[in-house]
């Protein structure tokens, strides 16, 4: 009788020990999911405030205008209107909920200060000068009205004011791209942030971009409240599950950070990530490497009298009419930045190079797009800078990219419409 008595309690204490087993892997599981969502999610802002800032320009009289206006009046400058209809069709993203660009000031400029009830707020004692102000400022997807309507003292002037410190202080200083998770008003976000610069090369300040994560965590929680709650019965059912959503995730998400939302084809942050490796591999399989840099003749003039619309309907076309030129599925062909295409051809010597890049022009000639203001072609041509090494010429991504630009600096000065070969 006395050992049926012990049988129970060892049963009762194995089924407590598998909960709470079962409790900790579910939170270390959970934890992790969250850990590299989060990542990936920052990595994203990132490269978005990135491509953001390359792509929208101010002058610096512009900015001497937007640091003296009204909180209220910001709305209805065309430098906000610009930045909110570049969101709008560009960078048009459920999860993006501001985009903005902060500016730290000088003390002279410090208009507010820390007050008791922000403190834990800002992080910081009151009395602590609110050093940074909001250049531009979009509610991303949402009108001023409608702002307005869910807070009627969004765009008092106090709330144009903010305070920077730490890392993100760190990074405005060093001018590097960065992101950051943080707690403010409105949630939980992370948010985003790279240098930005004026048309004539001023910096600016950091242009950011904010996701707001609420919903993730939400996901992450209901998770793990349905593991603790039935983990003694389906726990492999219910593992396997949280094992096929978590990967599912990650896979889209790598694919959404490495992938232009205008063209689909790979963005920077996959060159950045991937061409090092292509290049070393090359190099120890003593296989040529190709690449060519292409850039779009005269596409702001084309933006500037067609309108960015159409622009983007010219990139579009034009990325469409590249891919079509590849000969295999290791060559790729990558959005570099703004109007610029930077394509990889593995395993390939100049000859070959050379065939793609005339096959390139001749397709995008055969898209025949009507472009009235080139001097180059009266249709939207591209400029080529076209370079192949062999292992011990060039050891470096960067000296690729670097010869890639020569020639295509190259083939603008030779009247553009044409490829230059860049020769060591």
């Amino acid at each position: 009788m006395l050992a049926r008595k012990y049988r129970s309690v060892i049963y009762v204490l194995l089924v407590i020990i598998y909960m709470v087993f079962g409790m900790i892997i579910t939170n270390l599981a959970t934890n992790m999911m969250s850990e590299r969502e989060f990542s990936l999610i920052g990595t994203k802002a990132r490269d978005l405030a990135i491509l953001a800032a390359k792509s929208y320009h101010l002058t610096d009289k512009e900015v001497a205008e937007l640091r003296i206006l009204d909180f209220k009046d910001l709305v209805s400058h065309p430098a906000n209107i610009r930045l909110t209809e570049m969101f709008d069709k560009d960078f048009n993203n459920d999860e993006i909920r501001f985009t903005y660009i902060m500016v730290m000031l000088e003390d002279d400029e410090i208009r507010y200060h820390v007050t008791e009830e922000y403190e834990e707020f800002y992080e910081a004692k009151a009395g602590t000068p609110l050093n940074v102000m909001w250049l531009v400022d979009v509610v991303v997807g949402v009108t001023p009205e409608e702002t307005l309507a869910d807070d009627e003292t969004y765009y008092e002037s106090l709330k144009r004011y903010s305070f920077i410190h730490g890392d993100d202080a760190k990074a405005y200083n060093d001018r590097i791209p960065t992101y950051s998770l943080t707690d403010d008003e409105y949630g939980r976000v992370i948010s985003g942030l790279a240098p930005v610069y004026t048309a004539e090369g001023t910096f600016i300040g950091m242009l950011g971009v904010d996701i707001y994560i609420e919903h993730y965590e939400n996901e992450i929680d209901q998770i793990r409240q349905i593991l603790m709650y039935v983990f003694i019965a389906p726990t492999v059912i219910l593992t396997a599950a949280f094992v096929i959503i978590y990967f599912r995730n990650r896979k889209k998400a790598y694919s959404t950070a490495h992938t232009d939302s205008l063209t689909s084809l790979y963005n920077r942050r996959f060159i950045d990530r991937n061409f090092p490796a292509i290049v070393e591999e090359h190099i120890k399989r003593k296989q040529p490497l190709s690449v060519i840099m292409i850039d779009v003749d005269y596409f702001k003039l084309y933006n500037d009298n067609y309108g960015h619309q159409k622009g983007d309907e010219v990139l579009i076309k034009i990325s469409e009419a590249i891919k079509s030129t590849m000969r295999q599925r290791t060559d790729f062909v990558c959005r570099y930045g703004g109007e610029e295409i930077f394509v990889i051809l593995t395993n390939s010597d100049e000859t070959v190079a050379e065939r793609i890049a005339d096959r390139i022009k001749t397709s995008i000639e055969a898209v025949a797009i009507k472009h009235e203001y080139s001097s180059a072609s009266d249709v939207v041509s591209v400029s080529q800078g076209v370079y192949t090494a062999t292992p011990g010429h060039a050891d470096s991504d960067k000296e690729f990219i670097m010869y890639a630009d020569k020639g295509l600096y190259e083939a603008k000065n030779r009247g553009r419409n044409q490829y230059y070969i860049v020769k060591e």
